[in-house]
């Protein structure tokens, strides 16, 4: 199925400067990793996290070939090291993970015991990916253009079977990156250059939801769905924003200020957050930092 950029109706972002009073506490789990990507939580709570590499300066290499597993306490391993550049990814109910190959344009399948496998090639510069309840693959396309006039506007469908093809075209697309599905199977794509979180209905209807505040070009890093509600990491704002399905934005933690204080969600500090991911009990998310390298965790206050 191709859909081709159709937009019936444009949501209405409200910003709320109030911190969501959900989040309580901000808390390191991990320490000095590295440069680190997307996250992917299985449902026994083990962490997968990407390294992506950069150099000296901080600049992305995307020379990294590490995916990190992290047990609940904080015990890190590796997992695999053999895929380059490695980004988005995505479990299967056999266990399998699912990474993308950004400089590559792959996709690998990594069995539980760590072997890799090329399942899926031909895409450009695939980041996120997310998985419906048939075990369909959805990976966006960032695009190896030009991130200001040639950026990416595709999201793949990959099939149990491999089959390859276009879920959703469209100009609304700019260089996507977060992608997350939500309990009535609509899937949300995050733009990475503009902060825009659009919404392809199971009908293929595509609208604005949000806009993430940040800075053209390092806006959103990735997105989750937790709690009825969508969070998104700002990159370029140093913040995590819990985004309501009617569109509403709302400051969830961080400060805004570039550090590493744990602390109230309030005041704690992130230092370019990136890759987002909920615990299985739903009572966490877990942050990783582009900038600071660390492994952070949300905690939510305790249901009434």
């Amino acid at each position: 199925m191709q859909i081709l950029s159709r937009l019936p109706a444009i949501a209405l972002t409200f910003f709320f400067p109030v911190l969501d009073l959900e989040a309580q506490t901000v808390d390191t789990l991990v320490h000095n990793l590295g440069a680190l990507d997307a996250l992917t939580v299985g449902p026994d709570g083990h962490i997968f996290a990407s390294e992506i590499g950069r150099d000296a300066s901080g600049k992305r290499e995307f020379d990294g070939t590490t995916i990190y597993r992290i047990k609940p306490e904080g015990t890190v391993s590796v997992f695999t090291a053999a895929v380059k550049a490695p980004l988005g990814s995505a479990l299967d109910e056999g266990g399998n993970l699912y990474v993308s190959g950004f400089t590559t344009g792959t996709i690998v399948k990594i069995n539980p015991l760590g072997h890799e496998a090329i399942f899926a090639q031909g895409l450009d510069a695939p980041s996120g990916i997310a998985m419906d309840t048939a075990g369909n693959l959805y990976v966006a396309n960032y695009g190896s253009g030009n991130a200001k006039t040639n950026p990416g506007r595709r999201i793949s469908r990959i099939t149990p079977d491999r089959t390859v093809s276009d879920y959703a075209v469209s100009m609304a697309f700019n260089g996507p990156v977060g992608l997350a599905f939500d309990e009535s199977g609509n899937l949300y794509v995050a733009n990475f250059n503009d902060g825009r979180i659009h919404r392809v209905s199971p009908a293929g209807e595509i609208s604005l939801l949000a806009t993430i505040p940040g800075p053209v070009g390092f806006a959103v890093g990735y997105i989750t769905f937790a709690r009825s509600s969508l969070f998104a990491t700002a990159i370029g704002e140093n913040r995590v924003y819990r985004v309501s399905l009617t569109g509403d934005v709302t400051p969830f933690a961080g400060s805004g200020e570039a550090g590493s204080a744990d602390g109230p969600a309030a005041t704690a500090q992130f230092y370019m957050p990136n890759g987002i991911a909920a615990s299985p009990a739903g009572d966490a998310l877990y942050v990783s930092e582009y900038g600071g390298t660390h492994v952070r965790r949300i905690s939510f206050a305790p249901e009434k």
